[in-house]
């Protein structure tokens, strides 16, 4: 058996690996980016919450209605603070992988580069083989033709 088939196993492992890293690394950022949308909404909704209110302001309001909106405005920053502090455990979950595809694809170029340097080194095998054999055989042809 060839060198560069015992390889062809391992360099099969190592692409699935790098393959799992890579798909779990994309799952952790789809859940990435949809956590930094549902901040950017939250903080929206903030902002208009308090244009709103500001603009209820100008009509009036009763001391109960400024009441509730310090209160929902408050429930609303800790929800923001929240939805932050999601999205730096993620980010920190997002790293780790980025890291493991790194090196998973780092070991499955380096394999790579070793099955692919076996192959060469078995292809220049072969084409000495065959240029001996093309060798003898016209050394035989010859031979025979200066015993005629």
């Amino acid at each position: 058996m060839k060198r560069s088939s015992k390889f062809k196993s391992v360099q099969r492992y190592s692409k699935l690996k790098e393959h799992n890293a890579s798909r779990e690394l994309g799952k952790i950022n789809q859940l990435l980016e949809q956590n930094r949308n549902r901040l950017a909404d939250l903080r929206n909704y903030q902002e208009d919450y308090g244009q709103q209110f500001i603009q209820q302001g100008y009509k009036g309001v009763s001391a109960g209605q400024v009441r509730d909106y310090h209160r929902f405005m408050e429930n609303l920053k800790k929800a923001i603070e929240q939805q932050t502090r999601v999205i730096s455990q993620i980010e920190v979950q997002f790293e780790v992988a980025r890291r493991q595809w790194l090196a998973a694809r780092g070991k499955s170029k380096a394999i790579e580069t070793v099955v692919n340097q076996h192959l060469t080194r078995e292809q220049l095998q072969e084409d000495k083989r065959d240029q001996r054999e093309i060798d003898d055989r016209e050394a035989v042809k010859i031979s025979y033709k200066n015993n005629k």
